[in-house]
């Protein structure tokens, strides 16, 4: 069965995009998702119609692709290849490009394969030692300025 694209399924996904430079990261992102899941064709217009049509004659194609990916993707995060918050704006570039094909997945299933974002930063708060140090650093520079 074969379908009636319309509108080219690339022109959807960049039409939602305002931001030029979040349309050339997006792009980029989307790309390396085709090539994980072997989609082909000679440009990225071809490989956005291919999954487009393969997602609409089998659901669970997409599905498939989309877990895969996360998969491997969070196997890169755990061996610290790649920050999670990479791997979730990586995520967010196909959930959009689905989202605006009208290709329906469980999106809250497929994020809780995904490992979780830190949302703290890592640093810590500094010794005593560092302390003292940052301040004797400061006395001697007021020294040397004359102040």
């Amino acid at each position: 069965m074969m379908y009636s694209l319309g509108i080219d399924p690339l022109t959807e996904f960049f039409d939602a995009l305002d931001n030029p430079l979040t349309r050339k990261y997006y792009e980029r992102r989307i790309r390396v998702f085709f090539a994980h899941a072997g989609i082909e064709g000679k440009d990225l217009g071809e490989q956005a119609s291919a999954f487009v049509r393969r997602a609409k004659e089998d659901p669970s194609c997409a599905y498939y692709a989309v877990t895969g990916f996360v998969r491997f993707e969070k196997e890169r995060v755990e061996r610290g290849e790649i920050t999670a918050g990479t791997l979730t704006n990586f995520v967010k570039a196909v959930r959009l490009f689905c989202e605006q094909n009208d290709i329906v997945l469980n999106w809250k299933k497929i994020s809780r394969k995904m490992p979780r974002v830190r949302e703290f930063a890592s640093d810590r708060a500094p010794t005593r030692e560092e302390i003292l140090r940052w301040y004797s650093c400061q006395a001697v520079s007021q020294d040397i300025q004359g102040n």
